[in-house]
Formats: structure tokens, C-alpha cells, sequence
């Protein structure tokens, strides 16, 4: 839609409710599958900052669920992919890496330790 398109549209739609009117806004957009996406997106990145100031601040490293607990988000497993080597065909982005070294954690059996490059 351009500008000329949109000039002369409403900015609100009357609803009427039990015999009342009432002026609502319309929104400025309506959720469709390029926003989501895009949304998507960036929530991910959002999550990735996050995850890599974290292992700065962790110079010796933490497990991937350490990383969960620390920050809430569930699957940070992939996050912990994306931002080393990736995922099949994915590549990475090379930042950080998941070493040999395990540590027990709480409810598991042995855990890698990720750490950043």
C-alpha cells in the first residue's frame, strides 16, 4: 500500500455493543507470517547477546544447563550451536566452543562445558 493508498482511511472503526458506539482505533499492523518471522529473528539475536556476554563473564565456562538457569531461556542448546560451530549444514558463528572438559550438574550425569574461543 502507498501513502495515496492509505490517505482518507480510518483511523478508528465505530463498534457498537449493546446498543452503545464506540470509536476504536485500528491497528498499525496485523501479525502476518513475514513479522513473525522477522520477530523470530530477532529474538534469537536477543538471546545469543545474551548467552555471550553471560560466558564473558564466565571465563571458566558453564555448562549448557548453567546457561539455561542463568538466563531462563529454554533451548539455549541451539543458541549454544548457533554461536559455535552450527547445526548440519548451518554454519556457525565461531564465538564459542564446547570443550572436553565436563562438570556434574545437578539432576544429570556429566555436562560439557561451553567457553568463549
Amino acid at each position: 500500500m502507498t501513502h495515496a493508498d492509505a490517505v482518507g482511511l480510518p483511523l478508528f472503526v465505530q463498534v457498537t455493543d449493546r446498543g452503545c458506539v464506540a470509536y476504536v482505533p485500528i491497528p498499525p499492523s496485523v501479525p502476518c507470517a513475514t513479522s513473525e518471522a522477522a520477530a523470530g529473528r530477532v529474538k534469537a539475536a536477543s538471546q545469543r547477546d545474551r548467552i555471550l556476554a553471560l560466558l564473558r563473564a564466565h571465563p571458566e565456562g558453564l555448562t549448557a544447563a548453567e546457561v539455561e538457569a542463568a538466563t531462563g531461556y529454554s533451548g539455549t542448546r541451539a543458541r549454544l550451536l548457533e554461536l559455535s560451530h552450527g547445526v548440519g549444514v548451518q554454519r556457525g558463528l565461531g564465538l564459542i566452543e564446547r570443550t572436553e572438559e565436563q562438570r556434574t550438574v545437578p539432576g544429570h550425569s556429566q555436562a560439557y562445558i561451553w567457553r568463549i574461543r
